[in-house]
């Protein structure tokens, strides 16, 4: 028999019950997202399962899913004429006003079948989203984040998990980061947004006093935050020094009118990036004040995380910074975020060293004494870890052998040649002397592995190390010609090259010397043997 085929009018009214069906469920499920009773931990119904955070912040999701799937205007709808004025009168709880923010962001992006418009809508909406709900929602939950008052169902920070303010705190971060991403935002525009809503929230200091906070998901959460708005903010430079060229051009073609709306152009743009340039001062002061709770969170292991999201935004920071910090704009503002990555270079964890030295080796300016305080750490740095040798009674068994040998060749050794090229005498001496001491002392089972990681600071920069021994023997003219060439790439100037290639010729040799002399050391260990 063939296939049953209803009639127009009957298809019309099954498609009329079914959607009379979902929006009769979906009513439902925003009822429970949006109940009071469920986020009071003083409540009866505070012991339903709908009142775990992370069921509420699935019931959210599923709000989000569906008005995003509605289109332009199912999502307009739901934003400005429900959530945006509940939440600037206090009639919805927190928690899932942010969760709904989030995720309404997070499913317009993820979604490739979106409907047409949705991208624009939710740049109509941005303004008013950042500036009555998320920037008063994280300003409030930031301020009372860590305060005891503050723990719901899942205990506070020395109980099972976050308090609400701070899973509030760490969703309100979330959905600021997912709606700058889907709608290209940068820090500046963030900063005016917040600070010309109703509740004048300035946002860059809710997001430094965010790094005080004792949870990891908020400060997670900063961390991806920043991210995505410094991100954002090295395209913006990109951009204007892209139309200074076009300016400079049309200025020189003397093409009139178009060359007058470039220049005004430029000048808007100019504007905008030295606001920047003031934000980022403010973050990198807010960011290097926290290497005291760096320093103190170092011997706890059980803030490893809170270390690992600090140095996160360090190294965002200090990438997006480091032209000013670099030229010496921003003086000794920067001096806490240097100490912090110096610090965050020394870390037990690989995973927290290896962020750090992401962004040191752009910060050593040349004839700076930064490199000089960075070479002995990442000398024992070097240094093949305890648990990596078969022995595990230690906290660092959070790599194997093979990431430990990636983090060397790569990240490690970019910021030894680093320090090489800003003071080639010093590190030559440093490394020589280590292998000469390690040669005639009493063999230990420690000893071949230092003895290692010195070989392998030396070997970072054997190829420049070599060239450099080679011209104790080259002309006055071709010495010159080196000496303009490492001036040419950034590196530190050599007053006398003559000397400094006499040098490195000596210490080469000594290292030669010393393992000719005392061969039972560097024979003793694989590890060393291939390092020769």
């Amino acid at each position: 028999s063939g296939a049953y085929v209803g009639t127009a009018e009957q298809n019309a009214r099954l498609i009329e019950a079914t959607l009379a069906t979902r929006e009769s469920l979906l009513g439902r499920i925003a009822a429970l997202a949006f109940d009071f009773a469920l986020h009071s931990p003083h409540s009866p119904s505070a012991t339903s399962a709908f009142a775990d955070p992370v069921s509420m912040e699935g019931l959210c999701t599923i709000v989000s899913a569906n008005a995003v799937s509605s289109g332009p205007e199912g999502l307009r709808h739901l934003v400005a004429d429900w959530v945006v004025p509940a939440s600037a009168n206090d009639q919805l709880p927190q928690l899932s006003s942010a969760a709904v923010c989030a995720h309404l962001a997070d499913e317009a992006m993820s979604n490739r079948g979106s409907p047409a418009g949705t991208s624009a809508t939710l740049n109509e909406l941005f303004d008013s989203v950042l500036s009555s709900v998320v920037g008063p929602l994280l300003s409030e939950a930031v301020r009372d984040s860590d305060v005891g008052n503050g723990a719901g169902v899942m205990g506070g920070q020395h109980g099972h998990g976050p308090t609400r303010n701070q899973r509030t705190a760490a969703m309100s971060l979330r959905a600021l980061e997912r709606w700058c991403a889907a709608t290209g935002a940068g820090i500046g525009k963030v900063k005016k947004v917040c600070a010309e809503g109703g509740a004048k929230v300035n946002i860059v200091e809710v997001i430094s006093d965010t790094l005080y906070s004792d949870s990891e998901a908020v400060i997670d959460a900063a961390a991806e935050l920043l991210e995505t708005l410094l991100k954002k903010n090295d395209e913006d430079a990109a951009k204007m020094e892209s139309v200074s060229l076009i300016t400079s051009f049309m200025q020189g073609s003397g093409t009139g009118a178009a060359g007058i709306a470039m220049a005004q152009a430029e000048e808007s743009m100019k504007r905008e990036g030295a606001d920047r340039e003031a934000i980022l001062s403010e973050l990198v002061s807010a960011i290097g004040l926290q290497r005291f709770r760096f320093a103190d969170a170092i011997q706890s292991e059980a803030n490893t995380a809170v270390c690992r999201c600090l140095a996160r935004i360090a190294s965002s920071v200090a990438l997006a910074s480091q032209s000013a910090i670099r030229s010496g704009k921003m003086g000794r503002a920067a001096s806490g975020l240097l100490d912090l990555l110096l610090k965050g270079a020394a870390h037990p964890s690989i995973h927290v060293c290896g962020i750090c030295l992401e962004a040191v080796p752009s910060l050593i300016t040349p004839g700076s004494a930064y490199s000089d305080s960075l070479l002995p750490i990442l000398q024992q740095r070097a240094i093949v870890p305890a648990s990596l040798r078969g022995n595990h009674d230690h906290a660092d068994i959070d790599v194997d052998f093979q990431e430990y040998a990636n983090f060397r060749e790569t990240l490690l050794s970019a910021a030894l040649a680093a320090c090489y090229r800003n003071n080639r005498g010093l590190f030559m001496e440093s490394c020589a002397s280590a292998i000469d001491e390690f040669c005639s002392a009493q063999l230990t089972p420690q000893l071949p592995y230092q003895l290692e990681a010195a070989l392998f600071c030396l070997s970072a920069v054997s190829i420049d190390a070599s060239r450099r021994a080679l011209l104790v023997n080259a002309s006055p003219a071709a010495q010159q010609a080196a000496a303009k060439a490492s001036a040419k790439l950034g590196q530190a100037e050599t007053t006398d090259i003559a000397s400094d290639a006499r040098k490195h010729d000596n210490e080469l040799a000594k290292c030669t010397a010393s393992i000719t002399e005392n061969p039972a050391c560097a024979t003793s260990n694989p590890l060393t043997l291939a390092q020769m």
